[in-house]
């Protein structure tokens, strides 16, 4: 005697419809849970840029209100007569201390994780950091830094995660050849302001020459890399020990991606492609400018710019001791770097 299933049936089509509603639904949880990874991490970001803008306000506390010094080369160190030292006191290198990274680790204790969390290493001590340079596009470090990626503690020194806003805040520091002594770069350089034209008073020495300090960027998530278009960054890309904004002086030196390569199919390209490499594989003078597009940011000249780790922003913190994220069109404004600017294009003599 055959007997019918009391329970109810389901056609394959039923069966198809419940699969693919699962399937709708991890994927929504696994953008959720990437969201929720993005999000911690560039918390973390934060907290760390946070803990370095209170030690560059202690630095200024304990030094008479003198703004860090954003460079300083092995020369002025000896004419300054100013020693450094690593976490277990042995003098450093003064080819370490050029960058702000070692001058400021005391006064976090030599933590590694303000300056080196973002890496995805086993490292945990600042005296043994390593210079990683195995990254997809090699930047040429500056002559001045050749001889420091072999040294210990070189990674604090040239790979921290944020760089400082070395030029536009207590100098770039070398021996002038033709005075003999320390000197700045941009010192006595001339701007013009309302139709008059200024010298000097671009580089902030003091934290009290801090014009608007609400404002004003010290650290942010930076790079040096190449020239090129960099389309997407990573959140371990190799940091660098400084960071530039948009121009120096009156040259351009980065921008929003679209420039001189309009027309070109960005979604040809991968993380970190250095366009210009492959579009003008021998040296070509500078691109005229032309209209900003969206679309990454364009490194014109190789310097250590922002790098947007988190959402195509960077992590920055000011000058008045608050942190955030910056997209492209805020850290374009020259009035967040310098402290003569007047306006977001505004240039001034070399």
């Amino acid at each position: 005697m055959n007997r019918r299933a009391t329970g109810p049936a389901f056609t394959l089509v039923e069966i198809l419809v419940v699969i693919s509603i699962i399937g709708i639904l991890i994927s929504l949880l696994t953008v959720g849970i990437q969201k929720a990874i993005e999000t911690g991490k560039a918390s973390k970001d934060q907290s760390r840029a946070r803990q370095l803008i209170v030690a560059w306000q202690q630095y200024g506390n304990n030094n008479g209100d003198q703004c860090l010094p954003g460079y300083l080369s092995p020369a002025v160190q000896t004419a300054w007569k100013v020693k450094y030292q690593n976490q277990n006191g042995n003098q450093l290198a003064p080819e370490l201390a050029q960058t702000y990274g070692w001058r400021l680790a005391a006064f976090l204790g030599y933590e590694y994780d303000p300056f080196l969390g973002y890496r995805d290493t086993a490292e945990t001590n600042l005296d043994e950091s390593l210079y990683y340079s195995d990254m997809e596009y090699e930047p040429t470090l500056p002559a001045a830094f050749a001889g420091v990626t072999g040294l210990a503690g070189a990674g604090l020194s040239l790979q921290p995660g944020f760089g400082y806003n070395a030029y536009y805040l207590g100098g770039w520091w070398n021996v002038d050849p033709a005075i003999g002594i320390p000197a700045y770069r941009f010192r006595d350089s001339i701007y013009q302001d309302n139709s008059a034209n200024v010298k000097g008073k671009i580089v902030a020495r003091s934290i009290g020459q801090i014009a608007r300090s609400s404002e004003m960027i010290v650290f942010s998530s930076s790079a040096l890399r190449p020239a090129g278009l960099y389309i997407e960054d990573s959140d371990t890309y190799p940091g660098a020990a400084w960071s530039v904004p948009p121009r120096l002086g009156d040259t351009e030196i980065w921008r929003m991606g679209g420039g001189n390569l309009q027309g070109v199919d960005l979604a040809l390209f991968g993380k970190h492609d250095a366009l210009s490499a492959m579009l003008a594989p021998t040296p070509a003078p500078a691109p005229a400018p032309v209209p900003m597009q969206a679309g990454g940011l364009e490194i014109l000249v190789q310097e250590a710019a922002p790098l947007l780790r988190f959402s195509s922003s960077a992590t920055i913190s000011k000058a008045d001791g608050s942190t955030g994220l910056a997209d492209l069109r805020e850290l374009m404004d020259m009035r967040r770097w310098a402290n003569g600017a007047t306006t977001p294009n505004w240039t001034h003599g070399n």
